[in-house]
């Protein structure tokens, strides 16, 4: 992990909804109120796509990571369990239809 100093800034991230996935960001600067400015990042194509504040307690509720080589081997590790999970559903719907169908 950063310096206790640095805090969260230089951290990467992603924010999770629902059990899902559902930012990705950088931690870019800590204002003196104790909000955190984040680069947020495009799904599509990694690209930055813009800024916005998070609080201290939204960023411990992240999933955080100390560089982006990590952060992006969270995401797809994520990815292919979904796209797995995905498909196990999708098995077990036509199983069905074809018991039943």
């Amino acid at each position: 992990m950063k310096s206790a100093a640095a805090g969260f800034v230089g951290l990467f991230g992603h924010t999770l909804k629902r059990g899902a996935i559902n930012w990705q960001f950088e931690v870019v600067r800590r204002d003196e109120r104790d909000r955190y400015a984040v680069q947020l990042f495009s799904w599509v194509d990694g690209s930055p796509t813009h800024c916005r504040l998070m609080t201290f307690e939204e960023l411990k509720a992240a999933r955080l990571y100390d560089n982006a080589d990590d952060w992006n081997a969270a995401a797809l590790e994520y990815w292919r369990r979904a796209d797995a999970q995905d498909r196990a559903r999708r098995d077990d719907r036509e199983e069905l239809f074809e018991m039943f169908g």
